[in-house]
This record gives C-alpha cells, sequence and structure tokens, in this order.
C-alpha cells in the first residue's frame, strides 16, 4: 500500500478537500474522494489488477495516484462539478449565496437511489435489471440509465442507454465487452435538478 495524497483546495469562497488512496493488493483500487465539511461529492476509483504482477506496480500506482488526484482538482477549479454542487455556473455571486445554493443541491444530489437488481454476464450478453427511485421511494420514469465500462487507464466508455418506464424500472442486455478480465461496468443515472447514482460491479 503506498501512502496516500491530502490536498485543501479553495474554489469560488468554498473551501475542498481533495484524498487520494492506494487500498492495496487485496483491493486494488486507487480511489480519490472530493470532500466538502466532511461530506463525500464525488468519488472516481480506478482498479489496477491487471498490473498486480508488474515489476514495476508500485511506480505505475504512485503515478496512477498522482494523475488522479490532479485530475480531480483540475476538474474542480475548471468548474465540472459546478452544477452538481451549486446547481449552476454563474459566478458573480457572494460567498454566503454561495455556500446556500450548495447546500441546497447537496440535498438534491442525495435525492436519488439506483437499485441494480440483476447484473448478470451469459452467453456474452450483458444483462442488467435496475430501478430508480426518488428518496420519497416514488418511482423515477422515462429518464435515463447509462452503462459505462472502466478502462485500466481510468477512462470510461459508454455502452448503452434505455429510459426508465412508468415504474421507474429499466432491462438493458447488450453484448459483453470482449475484453481481458477483471474490468469494471458502471451502472449510472442522473435525473437533472432530482440527484445522481451509480453502481460498480468487477467483473472476473
Amino acid at each position: 500500500m503506498i501512502t496516500g495524497y491530502n490536498s485543501d483546495v479553495r474554489y469560488r469562497s468554498l473551501s475542498f478537500h481533495v484524498q487520494t488512496e492506494d487500498k492495496g493488493p487485496k483491493n486494488p483500487v486507487v480511489e480519490t474522494l472530493l470532500y466538502h465539511k466532511g461530506m463525500i461529492l464525488a468519488t472516481r476509483k480506478t482498479p489496477y489488477h491487471h498490473i498486480l504482477n508488474d515489476e514495476h506496480v508500485g511506480e505505475k500506482v504512485k503515478k496512477l495516484m498522482i494523475r488522479q488526484h490532479q485530475e480531480m482538482i483540475m476538474d474542480l477549479r475548471k468548474g465540472v462539478f459546478d452544477e452538481l454542487l451549486l446547481g449552476t455556473k454563474e459566478e458573480e455571486k457572494g460567498e454566503d449565496e454561495l455556500e446556500e445554493l450548495f447546500l441546497e443541491n447537496i440535498e438534491k444530489f442525495k435525492r436519488i437511489s439506483l437499485d441494480v437488481e440483476r447484473f448478470s454476464i451469459k452467453d456474452i450478453y450483458l444483462k442488467i435489471d435496475a430501478a430508480v427511485k426518488s428518496a420519497s421511494l416514488e418511482p423515477v420514469e422515462e429518464k435515463f440509465v447509462e452503462i459505462y465500462l472502466k478502462l485500466p487507464d481510468g477512462k470510461r466508455m459508454f455502452l448503452a442507454k434505455e429510459l426508465t418506464d412508468e415504474a421507474g424500472r429499466v432491462s438493458i442486455s447488450i453484448p459483453a465487452p470482449q475484453l481481458e478480465k477483471p474490468y469494471i461496468i458502471i451502472v449510472s443515472v442522473e435525473v437533472k435538478e432530482v440527484g445522481r447514482d451509480e453502481k460498480w460491479f468487477k467483473v472476473d
């Protein structure tokens, strides 16, 4: 396990903390978290199972950690999370107003739940059954559930998307990625002005 990285970042009059750590060889994942006042706002994870037997694994994991840590900070400063954190991209707001917007929007961030009821790979097809609900447990209908592949370099590759039905449910069946295992599949949903959630699945 490699020593992690921690940075305090000031952005738009608000204070954020970025933390990156290596989960170690038993759970070979580099995880970066974006915090505000102890609350996790964004998470990025990159598995590195594919380089565990590499003689330079320590050096490569360290480079991965540094890159992912810096990318989270750069994305924060570039405004990538503005609509998620504040519900707005408008710059001309005072510190108190920004803080109020932030707190309001974080409540929205928490108001959706993605439940993956079935995730399986059979006959080279990927089968996903999911349901999307609001915090009040009401189904969220006619919203997209998207499927991504997490690549070894940390990038995401879009695979498919489908609309939820009137019960907030969706069923997706697509050809399974023909890649060397293990790899990560991400099932995600984002409903504007409601919230977002995602689930990660390792394919061995």
